[in-house]
This record gives structure tokens, C-alpha cells and sequence, in this order.
């Protein structure tokens, strides 16, 4: 059986960091120089050693990134705006997706099992935020046949020009519709609001 990556990783750090004096395999400089080199690519090889055995590729540090940003979108409280889609969890969030595909924004994290997507380059529509400002949205079920469309973004005024284009388009598709809803003097001054795109 080869080694494992466990026994390698022990194996050259052990190696590496000897005393060159005490390791004839490796090749030593008199010079202070010369040490200091030396030193130089031991730490490195070493700091590789270290992602590759703690499995931190690329593609997992980019993963909790994104969890980092979801999780400021899920606890964003002003930037929020929501509608009651007549539709369940699963057509609701492939109506959402849709309509962004179409619109020609950049879906860049989606779980349609957790319940949430978000996009980007919004600034094609919306100058006043960036191409990498993000939007969230977030689905879940209100009741049968119903599901809680929310559209959250730290810039709150992006979150309110995607919330009423989105919403007005999933009114458009045949299979799913927007409920529509009123604001009370009660649900203006909460941080979730309601509202019916059309007015």
C-alpha cells in the first residue's frame, strides 16, 4: 500500500527543516546568503505541505466565502423586500432563475436545496451600485401552493429595483403569478416589506 499524504507531509517537512549540516542528501550554502535561501524554500514547500494536507483548495476557500456572504444576506434587515409567490418552493426559485437568466444576470451561487440564489451585474440596469454587488433570494414555503419570495441586498435600493422587476416578471409567466398585496402603515415601518409590484 503507498504511503498515505499524512505520512509524506511528515516525511519532507522532516526533512526540509534538518540542519543542513545533519542531512548530506540536501545540497547546504556556506554563505549567510546562501541559509537564507535555503530557508526560503523550506518555508514554502512547507506551506504547501500545509494546504495540501488540510485539503484547502481554491474551490473550498471559495466556498466559505460565499457562505460568509450568504450569511450577511440572510441577517441583512433593511435591505429586505418580499412577495408571496403562487407557486411552490421548487417553480418559484426555477421562475426567479429563469427570469435573471433572461435578464441577463450572473447567477453565481444557487442551492435550489437550501433555498436561496444569488446574483450579480446588476449595474446594466441599476448604475447606482456595481457589477458585483450582490442580490439574494431567498425562498420559502408560506403556506400550500405558496411560497415567500425574499430579495435581500446590503445596498437597499438595488434590493427594491430587483424585487419589483423580478416580481412584475414572474407575473408575466404563465405558471406562476405574484399575490397581490397592500401595504399597511404597520408593514412600512418593519424591515420586511410587502408589496404589490404594480402599484
Amino acid at each position: 500500500m503507498p504511503p498515505s499524504a499524512g505520512w509524506w507531509s511528515i516525511y519532507l517537512t522532516t526533512l526540509f527543516l534538518s540542519e543542513p549540516d545533519s542531512q548530506p542528501r540536501i545540497k547546504t550554502w556556506e554563505s549567510a546568503e546562501g541559509e537564507k535561501f535555503y530557508m526560503k524554500i523550506n518555508y514554502k514547500i512547507l506551506l504547501c505541505l500545509a494546504l495540501v494536507a488540510s485539503a484547502c483548495s481554491p474551490i473550498e476557500m471559495g466556498r466559505r466565502i460565499a457562505g460568509t456572504s450568504i450569511q450577511a444576506l440572510e441577517e441583512e434587515e433593511k435591505g429586505r423586500f418580499s412577495g408571496i409567490a403562487l407557486a411552490g418552493v421548487e417553480e418559484s426559485y426555477d421562475g426567479v432563475y429563469a427570469v435573471l437568466e433572461d435578464q441577463g444576470f450572473y447567477i453565481y451561487l444557487d442551492s435550489p436545496g437550501k433555498g436561496y440564489l444569488t446574483a450579480m451585474w446588476f449595474d446594466r440596469v441599476f448604475p447606482q451600485c456595481i457589477d458585483t454587488t450582490e442580490v439574494g433570494f431567498f425562498f420559502k414555503e408560506e403556506s400550500p401552493g405558496q411560497t415567500r419570495i425574499d430579495v435581500v441586498s446590503l445596498n437597499s435600493d438595488l434590493a427594491r429595483f430587483v424585487a419589483e422587476l423580478v416580481f412584475d416578471e414572474l407575473n408575466q409567466l404563465e405558471w406562476i403569478g405574484m399575490m397581490e398585496q397592500g401595504e399597511s402603515e404597520e408593514e412600512e415601518e418593519t424591515s420586511i416589506q410587502k408589496f404589490d409590484p404594480f402599484q
